[in-house]
């Protein structure tokens, strides 16, 4: 009936932007594992070897920058009733962080970059269907639909033989 046909092809769509969803949430949750939210970081990355002079550097913001991570070192200190040569030892950890900071960036950014492809996939996804829907009847969209589906394994062969003769 004409009705089934256009809610499977409705429930196909509904699918494929669940999907997207579903995606969008894994992605988040990666981002929100990777978030660099340890002030310790801040505190140690910040501050050269302990408790700098701020006049050392002429660039405002990473004076500000050197400025509140020393603040937070110095306060972290206290709270922890760290000894001198503790703090020193942790500011030597300035590199490893900076060096984690930088991978976390470039992992945020394929991250991005990953989200814009998926989004385009699946509007073009959406444009193919929608176009099946002007050339087909409903009836042969859902059965296209249904057959694609009940046949994933071969589809994804006959992409993959695709895209290696594009490459």
């Amino acid at each position: 009936t004409p009705g089934a046909t256009e809610a499977t092809v409705e429930k196909y769509v509904a699918n494929k932007r669940a999907q997207q969803e579903t995606i969008n949430e894994y992605l988040d949750c990666i981002e929100d594992i990777l978030s660099p939210g340890t002030p310790l970081q801040v505190a140690f990355s910040a501050s050269g070897e302990g408790f700098a002079d701020e006049d050392e550097d002429p660039d405002p913001k990473r004076q500000r920058r050197h400025s509140v991570g020393s603040q937070l070192l110095e306060t972290l200190s206290l709270e922890l009733g760290l000894s001198t040569e503790q703090v020193g030892e942790l500011s030597g950890q300035k590199d490893s962080i900076q060096s984690d900071r930088e991978l976390k960036g470039k992992i945020s950014n394929l991250i991005q970059e990953l989200r814009r492809h998926v989004g385009q996939h699946i509007s073009s996804s959406q444009s193919i269907t929608d176009g099946l829907r002007r050339i087909l009847t409903p009836h042969q969209v859902a059965k296209f639909l249904v057959w694609v589906e009940r046949n994933q394994r071969s589809m994804d062969m006959l992409n993959t033989m695709f895209s290696e003769d594009v490459e």
